[in-house]
């Protein structure tokens, strides 16, 4: 499910920008762990346009794009 999301995201084009979009470097390791807590690969650098990791989905731009994508189609997780 959480790649299911991490598609939607990328495929909103609405954090996209003529630069990459990363996260401050403070947040890194939390980022790391949490990628090794799930399993996940750890990238060299974790982008948020496009969002290139799973944890990705934890950034409040990408969390605030999310709920604004799901409340306008009416998309509800927690039925």
């Amino acid at each position: 499910m959480l790649h299911d999301l991490l598609d939607l995201v990328n495929a909103e084009h609405c954090l996209e920008s003529y630069e990459t979009v990363r996260p401050r470097s403070s947040s890194w390791l939390p980022l790391e762990g949490f990628c090794r807590y799930l399993k996940e690969p750890v990238p060299a650098e974790f982008t948020l346009a496009p969002v290139n990791s799973v944890v990705g989905l934890l950034n409040w731009r990408v969390l605030y794009m999310l709920a604004a994508v799901l409340a306008a189609q009416g998309t509800y997780l927690l039925d």
